[in-house]
This record gives C-alpha cells, sequence and structure tokens, in this order.
C-alpha cells in the first residue's frame, strides 16, 4: 500500500509505521526460504542455475491475480500531471533544506546498495559456494535489520530522522570491511562475507525508516521528490560500475568499494546535519517538521 494510498483513505497514520516495518519482516521471510528453494533445486538436486527463475514463473503469476482482483488501480491524483509532479518535485529540493538533505542521504546509501547488489556475486561466488544460502543469510539480514528498527524507534526512543545516521554509520562500517578484504593484497572471502552481511543488516533498517521519514517530510509531494531521488542512485551505479568493474588491475570491486565508502561518508554527515534540521519527533506522534516549515534562507 503506497503513500499516496493511506493518505486518500481511512488508513490511520499511526498504522502506516506499522505497515512498513511488516512489510519489510514478511518480504525477508519469503526470500529466505526462496533462497533456500532456489539452494534446493540448482545446488542439491543439481538442476541448472535456471531452475529457480522457472520456479519463479508461476508464483509471478499467482500474485499478479491476487494484485488484479483485489486491488484497485494506484493512479494517485488523476489531475496532477507527471511533469507538474516534476516540476513541484525539484522545486521542493531547492527550497527545502529538510527535503534537499533527505534526498541527498536516500541517493547516497541507495546508490551504494544499487553497487552492493552488482558486487556481491563476483566477490563471493566460487566453487562449491551456496549461494542460495548465502542469499537467504542477506535476506535474513534485511529481516533482523527490520526488527532493529522496530527496536530503535519503539523501546529506545530514537527519533525517525536519528535512525538514518545510524544506518548509514552502519554501512559505512561494512564497506570499509568489505573495502579491505577485497584488496588483491588482503583478499578474505569470510570477512568480505561479515562486511556484506553486515551491510543487509543496514538495508533492513534503512527501508522501513526511509519510508516513514518520506511520509514526514515529503507531505506534499512524496512522488515528485522520490522521482528526482532516483536520477542520482542510477546515475552512481552505472557511473562507477561502467567505469570501474572488471577493471584490468583486478582491483575494480576493491575501488567500487571504496567508492561506497566514500558516498556512505557523505551521508553519515548529511544525516546528521538532516537530523538536527528537523529535530527530536520521539516525544510525539506527529513528526518532524513539514517540509514548508524548513525552508532554506534564500527561500
Amino acid at each position: 500500500m503506497s503513500i499516496n494510498t493511506t493518505s486518500s483513505t481511512a488508513f490511520l497514520k499511526s498504522g502506516l509505521k506499522l505497515t512498513f516495518n511488516k512489510a519489510a519482516f514478511w518480504n525477508g521471510i519469503l526470500a529466505v526460504v526462496g533462497g533456500l528453494i532456489s539452494h534446493l533445486f540448482a545446488d542439491i538436486l543439481n538442476f541448472t542455475p535456471v531452475a529457480p527463475f522457472v520456479l519463479a514463473i508461476p508464483l509471478l503469476f499467482l500474485s499478479g491475480c491476487i494484485v488484479f482482483s483485489n486491488w484497485d488501480e494506484n493512479t494517485g491524483n488523476p489531475s496532477v500531471k507527471f511533469r507538474t509532479l516534476c516540476i513541484e518535485g525539484l522545486k521542493d529540493i531547492l527550497t527545502h533544506k529538510s527535503v534537499m538533505l533527505l534526498a541527498i542521504v536516500q541517493s547516497l546509501f541507495e546508490g551504494a546498495l544499487y553497487l552492493y547488489v552488482f558486487l556481491w556475486t563476483p566477490v563471493l561466488d566460487g566453487p562449491n559456494r551456496p549461494i542460495g544460502i548465502i542469499y537467504s543469510l542477506f535476506m535474513l539480514c534485511i529481516m533482523i535489520g527490520s526488527q532493529l528498527q522496530v527496536v530503535m524507534t519503539s523501546k529506545l526512543n530514537l527519533s525517525t530522522a536519528t535512525v538514518p545516521v545510524v544506518v548509514c554509520f552502519l554501512g559505512l562500517i561494512a564497506s570499509l570491511i568489505v573495502t579491505y578484504a577485497t584488496h588483491p593484497n588482503s583478499e578474505d572471502w569470510g570477512l568480505s562475507l561479515v562486511g556484506i552481511l553486515l551491510f543487509e543488516v543496514a538495508c533492513g533498517i534503512h527501508i522501513p525508516s526511509i519510508n516513514r521519514l518520506q511520509s514526514i517530510v515529503l507531505k506534499d509531494n512524496a512522488v515528485g521528490v522520490v522521482n528526482w531521488v532516483r536520477v542520482p542512485v542510477n546515475v552512481i551505479a552505472c557511473a562507477c560500475l561502467m567505469s570501474l568493474h572488471g577493471a584490468p588491475d583486478n582491483m575494480g570491486s576493491h575501488k567500487l568499494f571504496l567508492i561506497c565508502s566514500g558516498l556512505l561518508s557523505v551521508a553519515v554527515v548529511v544525516a546528521l546535519l538532516l537530523r538536527v534540521l528537523v529535530g527530536d519527533d520521539s516525544s510525539n506522534g506527529n513528526g518532524v517538521s513539514t517540509p514548508r516549515n524548513n525552508t532554506s534562507s534564500s527561500a
């Protein structure tokens, strides 16, 4: 269920946070099971690596039928054109500090995430290494991260804007570990696995927390702003992979993880600035200030 749908129905605002947490948790459970089933068919039963994709076809068909028969089409506000959404989104980013900082944090972290998606297989793959089990471990870590996000916000009373600081710092530590472990002079498969698993925990915290923060900060035009966030995310991933992946000096993966560390270092600083700007929302149920109350000095 999208933020737009919840805002246009009687869906309780207090239920939005719980929905994001449950979605992340059950996505993790299903993904873990999927990884184990893939390992069973591809490795243990010695079917081809294509077997997991074939098994996914009937599940995708079933999901499509459920969506088609039970969900209304999420068209947003039909009276607002896509071009208008994009223009307003760019205007919000350029004129409101909280929106700009949130967009930068999300772009930097998810840019590093995209690089991890492409890099984990060449780093961890090898003879007799159970890729399906490794993938299940990734999903388990994401599930653990989603539960840690609940603990941080509900038990430790961390504010919504504080969680991205923790996420980016945890991701930075993970990237530094993998950067060291992928250097040709200090290659360590086990340490690489530990670092990537730690990054997956950070991703599990990031998914529900960034959705929650978007629902608070991007009240006016969430769709328009998020559309612009996707641009630097894809530019970062494409530019880095095209320039360094498979480098002739055998250090392409190491350099890409080094770039991830740099991106996340900047993300930590920007997340701290965002935390200072929006303040502490842990003591009330209304969340942080809206972007209209956090305009830049030139606005």
